[in-house]
């Protein structure tokens, strides 16, 4: 399987702002192809500083219950310079063992363990242990699905990359939602196109903003476990996209669909919350490999009464 484009994105998903090919630093992110007994999907992840270990989400690892589910799973790794691709099968994975499957709850965070170590040629990522993720500017790069301003009929087997701002977390915002206790380990943003009505943290929390203009983006269905870059180190794992909306039918989103559109969310596992658990990495214990459904969960909430949300999954 070859990689298919990642994001949605402000402007033309084909523009080289978006370009991976020739910059050799992103030659770490690897595309992910996981198995079960329910399916083929594909996922993105990491390659970490010790070179064996790649960091995803731990939904592309478990079933719906966050239990290890995975009979085989591929790492590639797709050299920017023409050289051939490196793909090497998984020893075991390792979910985040508070990792329940609920999203909301946060704990989205996982580790695949390789048989063989890349190449050198294939650069390993630092882990970010700051505090000043929110307000700050990230670089996201992943497998996922491509458009511009929302998902579109795009392979051309190009690796994109993006920008946007963690502009709060899950305590400030989707927190006020009925068993939402991923808390401040989960970073929120919004996809913005620059206009006040689909800046979607501006309208739904009063946290305004319109965006990084051309250089903005959004994660789409296999960008799961993507890596959110602050200075080069991963400070964020691709979790799930949020479409909210009111009963009234007031939405920052440009249309009714849950699609990676301007005015939808995203939101990351926060990688700091779990240094303590990251580093030395665990080992892989001897339980089969996992998966969880769908590549990129898509929740869909509607507001009953401004104030009293109630959720529709899908």
């Amino acid at each position: 399987m070859r990689p298919i484009p990642l994001l949605t994105t402000y402007g033309d998903p084909n523009s080289a702002l978006y370009s991976t090919s020739g910059l050799p630093q992103y030659d770490g992110v690897a595309q992910l192809i996981i198995e079960s007994m329910t399916g083929l999907i594909g996922c993105s992840g990491a390659l970490l500083a010790d070179g064996i270990h790649v960091l995803t989400a731990a939904h592309c690892l478990t079933d719906a219950a966050g239990v290890a589910d995975v009979s085989a799973l591929t790492a590639t790794f797709y050299p920017s310079r023409g050289a051939a691709p490196e793909v090497i099968e998984a020893a075991g994975v390792v979910p985040f063992p508070g990792f329940n499957g609920a999203l909301e709850q946060g704990n989205d965070i996982g580790l695949v363990l390789l048989k063989r170590p890349p190449s050198l040629r294939i650069p390993r990522y630092s882990l970010y242990t700051g505090s000043a993720e929110v307000g700050s500017e990230y670089q996201v790069i992943g497998y996922g699905a491509a458009g511009q301003g929302m998902i579109q009929p795009i392979n051309d087997d190009a690796r994109r990359r993006g920008w946007n701002t963690f502009d709060s977390t899950m305590s400030a915002t989707f927190g006020q939602f009925p068993g939402w206790t991923g808390g401040d380990r989960v970073l929120v943003s919004d996809f913005d196109n620059g206009l006040a009505a689909n800046d979607a943290l501006g309208l739904f929390y009063g946290i305004p903003g319109l965006g990084l203009g051309e250089r903005e983006a959004s994660m789409a269905p296999g960008d799961s476990g993507a890596p959110a870059f602050i200075g080069g180190q991963i400070a964020g794992v691709a979790s799930f996209r949020l479409r909210l909306q009111y009963a009234d039918g007031l939405s920052s989103d440009i249309d009714d669909i849950s699609n990676a559109s301007f005015g939808e969310f995203n939101a990351f596992t926060r990688v700091s919350s779990y240094d303590s658990w990251l580093q030395p990495a665990p080992e892989a214990g001897t339980a089969a490999l996992g998966l969880a459904g769908f590549a990129l969960v898509m929740l869909r909430f509607l507001y009953r009464r401004r104030g009293m949300p109630s959720a529709t999954s899908r």
